[in-house]
């Protein structure tokens, strides 16, 4: 009697499961049914028959990168400011702004005005990129330099500007130095580097310090720019008669922007507004 009780049962509960299966099997066979019967038939209004994805153009998608570009430079400092990973995302879309290739009608010479390193700001002149390479071992020189900063930790970087124009680049740092802290009173200047440029390719030019010189200084205002470091020559004979030339290789360009790469650090330009 069990027996038979059993298998009655197993035999209503297979069949449970098969209709349960069917039901279902039926339910999505409909369904699918009237949502293929909806997209034929129903009248939907003519922006939502066909919906095609617009690819932005690349010159809509560069601009957006440099906006982003621009908006993390001011908001870090020029990059001094700047955390780990705001420097990672920068260098990201830079990479992103090289894979795309320069803009036609751009042109490295004229006047740029620095907007963000990965290093420090004075870097990019020549008189600091050639004792830089006056360092065999870069990251001494790194320390270096960030030893300099901090010995001037009290004074103020303004403008950095950078003017290439046919064999030379020249380079103006304005500095605003404070002298002790109770005395109402700061150095301000300009800082003047100069430099030989050598063309290498395209992209890339060798730059070789030549003077640097102060202009509107107000601490012996008489020697504004009279008096001239002949840097080249101090190098040479310090590198037994050869003269260290860094290289400075543009990754990106257009009409405002310019992106460049020396000595392991980034350097990023707008033109300057006249």
């Amino acid at each position: 009697f069990f027996y038979k009780m059993k298998t009655f049962a197993f035999a209503i509960s297979l069949s449970a499961i098969n209709f349960s299966h069917s039901f279902i099997t039926q339910k999505v066979k409909k369904f699918s049914n009237v949502i293929s019967k909806s997209s034929n038939e129903f009248d939907y209004p003519s922006d939502m028959k066909e919906q095609t994805y617009v690819e932005e153009p690349e010159s809509v998608l560069k601009e957006s990168i440099k906006k982003e570009i621009f908006l993390m430079a001011a908001s870090t400092n020029r990059g001094q400011f700047a955390s780990k990973d705001e420097k990672n995302t920068i260098s990201d879309l830079v990479y992103e702004l090289e894979a795309m290739g320069s803009s036609s009608g751009g042109v490295m010479e004229g006047s740029w005005d620095l907007l963000y390193s990965d290093g420090q700001l004075f870097l990019s002149s020549p008189f600091f990129l050639s004792i830089g390479e006056f360092f065999e071992d870069k990251s001494k020189a790194d320390r270096a330099f960030d030893l300099h900063r901090a010995a001037t930790s009290t004074s103020e970087i303004g403008k950095v500007k950078q003017s290439i124009s046919g064999s030379e680049i020249v380079s103006e740092v304005e500095l605003k130095v404070g002298t002790f802290p109770s005395v109402p009173f700061s150095i301000k200047g300009t800082v003047v580097s100069k430099g030989e440029i050598r063309k290498i390719d395209e992209n890339t030019i060798g730059v070789v310090a030549s003077t640097t010189s102060v202009k509107d200084g107000n601490l012996l205002p008489f020697l504004n720019e009279s008096f001239q470091l002949p840097v080249k020559q101090a190098l040479r004979n310090l590198k037994g008669g050869r003269e260290p030339e860094a290289m400075i290789q543009t990754v990106y360009l257009d009409f405002d922007m310019r992106i460049a790469k020396a000595q392991n650090h980034l350097f990023i330009y707008s033109r300057s507004v006249s």
